[in-house]
């Protein structure tokens, strides 16, 4: 699934829910270096970020859940949402590459699961994935250089991606 085609990432709203500090301030320096228009909401817990989902109205475009949080985790608030947001696009953030975690988070409906990265390049390359291939349809060279997983019914983007020398997996 991806967002509306006619709508790009010049208004895009962002949810983030991650417990590192340090994690959210790359991710929002990196989007606000790939887009200025991109605003950043972040929730430090699953259970701060479930009032969120309370309103038709939400306010944000996707979601991006650490899957390790204290309390909830990033998969327990998604088991939660998706049945009631199907058409929000949610990616998992990890720093596991483990494929029966990867298969669960598939299981309960993520859209997409983006190992997280060890230095600063790789928030740049997770910012420019979002904003490219969620919103504005076709990955940069920034955004092929982001670890995904996309589940296998993305699998032409896939090909098309590895072809393009992305590091990418099939869920």
């Amino acid at each position: 699934m991806r967002a509306a085609p006619d709508q790009s990432s010049d208004d895009l709203t962002i949810l983030l829910v991650e417990d590192s500090v340090g994690d959210a301030t790359a991710l929002r320096r990196a989007m606000t270096r790939v887009n200025s228009g991109v605003t950043l909401k972040v929730a430090t817990t699953a259970e701060a970020a479930l009032p969120l989902f309370d309103s038709r109205d939400r306010g944000f475009d996707i979601c991006l859940f650490d899957i390790n949080l204290p309390g909830l985790s990033g998969l327990d608030l998604l088991a939660r949402v998706k049945p009631w947001n199907r058409n929000l696009p949610i990616l998992m953030l990890s720093t596991s590459q483990s494929e029966a975690e990867i298969n669960r988070a598939f299981a309960l409906g993520a859209d997409g699961y983006l190992v997280k990265p060890y230095d600063f390049s790789g928030f740049d390359a997770i910012a420019h994935y979002v904003c490219d291939c969620w919103f504005d349809g076709a990955p940069s060279d920034l955004a092929r250089r982001a670890h995904v997983v996309l589940p296998r019914a993305d699998q032409e983007w896939i090909v098309q991606a590895q072809r393009a020398g992305s590091q990418v997996q099939s869920g």
